[in-house]
């Protein structure tokens, strides 16, 4: 992810949904008072959800789906 000073490396926890925000702690900008001092860089996340995809994508995604399903059945039971 590219920062005001660079590129980072961000972490994103699995279910994150469009719209949540993360902090970047220090990768803002510098303070005007403390040039030691750098703020909190804020990012929004947006999934980008194709609208076409290939017959194999298509294949993955309802294996992805039973399997999602297979799991959620064992842990409410």
């Amino acid at each position: 992810m590219q920062t005001v000073y660079g590129k980072v490396l961000c972490k994103i926890a699995e279910g994150t949904q469009t719209g949540t925000k993360i902090r970047l702690k220090g990768k803002g900008i510098v303070s005007m008072k403390n040039k030691n001092v750098y703020g909190d860089q804020y990012v929004t996340v947006q999934i980008d959800v194709p609208r076409h995809i290939s017959g194999e994508a298509k294949w993955k995604l309802k294996e992805y789906e039973r399997a999602c399903c297979g799991r959620m059945s064992r842990e409410a039971g």
